[in-house]
């Protein structure tokens, strides 16, 4: 599944340093908003000049973000702690949540859900 395309001039010696290769996303989707995701114009020689183009824009301003995103957690998780909850806990995660391998009778839920296996919407903030 093809979900940007990438103007690979700006940054050559970088592509023959890593070589390109297929991303194996592990069970996980595509994320524009992961931490390993370059901004749009990364590398770019003008900053009006886009390197990386989502096929769909609304996600540029997504890209290239300095925070650690929900399923960057969730692929470190399962790569460094895949069975740390294996036969501790009978909890089913819910909406992509993944059980917490700190505390195997919780789950870590994507943004806006809650309780112990994502199945509630998290209260908003007050507002003042």
């Amino acid at each position: 599944m093809e979900e940007a395309t990438a103007s690979f001039m700006p940054f050559r010696s970088m592509l023959q340093a890593f070589g390109i290769r297929q991303v194996s996303p592990r069970r996980v989707p595509y994320d524009y908003g992961s931490l390993m995701h370059y901004h749009a114009v990364a590398h770019a020689i003008k900053v009006s000049d886009f390197t990386i183009v989502p096929k769909e824009l609304k996600y540029v301003t997504t890209m290239g973000t300095e925070k650690m995103a929900f399923l960057d957690a969730k692929v470190i998780n399962d790569i460094y702690c895949p069975n740390a909850c294996v036969g501790r806990s009978n909890l089913r995660c819910m909406a992509g949540g993944y059980p917490d391998p700190n505390n195997c009778a919780v789950c870590r839920c994507p943004e806006g859900l809650g309780g112990a296996d994502c199945s509630r919407l998290q209260p908003s903030g007050e507002f003042p």
